[in-house]
């Protein structure tokens, strides 16, 4: 066998995009026993000056374990408030961090790569949390902010609401920024979201983007009225969509106490009726 010709016709393995370091996130739900479990994944990746956290998707079969005294929602605000702490308290060294939290620490694991850091943070932590692992659903792309501005689209055309106040492609140029608004009556403008997420810190991420870009296009406009919001609730259905519905609306009073008028319902068409009312009254 020539292995000088081997040699010449191999060619050298691709480094990957991303390497760190990476460690477990480990749950103990009563501190009197020694049962824990793996809820999360932790990378400090070279040159990243931000820590990725990546957590089961749900937190159902572990309620199912402990009952009603540690259920889903529980678990999911204890391990978002661990997730804010994490990322408060990281200084590019997974060994210094925080957690916040006496029933969450780090089980630190070595050494990281990956090409997408997200995903292969996802991948380990389902092979190494499989006794809790659920996988994730399909909520979040069917039931999205496209999903809800449809909605209300429909809910529209059954009104026979003015159509003038519809922002074309949802797309609007002001002083060279480029900015996501749904609605305008001359007057205000306003945005729909959906608040049909799984989790809440997804719903407050994307009102608060909504918030900002409806905030931002009237001091661009100079425009004299209130910005609107228009978010559609989940339905009653569970106890996480009860708890989603009342953590919505609780930041929904909030954003409305700093100027910005809000509607919420998860009846697309009392919203949307909502929004006629609106638009007329305004025009």
């Amino acid at each position: 066998m020539n292995f000088t010709e081997l040699l010449k016709r191999t060619t050298p393995a691709s480094e990957p995009l991303s390497t760190g370091t990476w460690a477990t996130l480990v749950l103990r739900p009563d501190l009197g026993s020694q049962q824990e479990f793996i809820v999360g994944a932790v990378a400090s990746i070279e040159g990243d000056d931000a820590v990725h956290v990546t957590l089961i998707p749900s937190f159902a079969k572990l309620s199912k374990i402990y009952g009603d005294n540690t259920n889903s929602i529980d678990l999911q605000i204890l391990l978002e408030g661990c997730e804010r702490s994490i990322s408060r308290s990281f200084n590019r060294n997974l060994r210094n961090i925080d957690s916040g939290s006496p029933h969450v620490r780090l089980n630190f694991c070595g050494y990281f790569s990956a090409d997408n850091v997200d995903f292969e943070l996802t991948q380990l932590l389902k092979r190494h949390a499989s006794i809790i692992w659920v996988e994730p659903q399909d909520r979040e792309d069917r039931l999205d902010d496209d999903w809800a501005y449809s909605q209300m689209l429909a809910a529209l055309d059954q009104l026979q609401a003015p159509k003038h106040i519809l922002v074309p492609h949802r797309s609007l140029s002001l002083k060279n920024t480029e900015l996501r608004i749904a609605f305008d009556n001359g007057r205000s403008f306003g945005s729909v979201v959906s608040a049909r997420y799984s989790n809440f810190s997804t719903v407050e991420r994307h009102i608060f983007r909504a918030n900002l870009e409806v905030t931002t296009a009237h001091r661009l406009a100079q425009r004299s009225d209130t910005p609107a919001l228009f978010v559609v609730l989940p339905p009653a259905a569970s106890q996480e969509d009860v708890v989603i519905r009342e953590r919505s609306s609780d930041f929904l009073a909030k954003l409305e106490a700093s100027g910005v008028r809000q509607f919420a319902n998860d009846d697309t068409a009392a919203l949307a009726q909502n929004l006629a009312e609106w638009a007329r009254d305004q025009a």
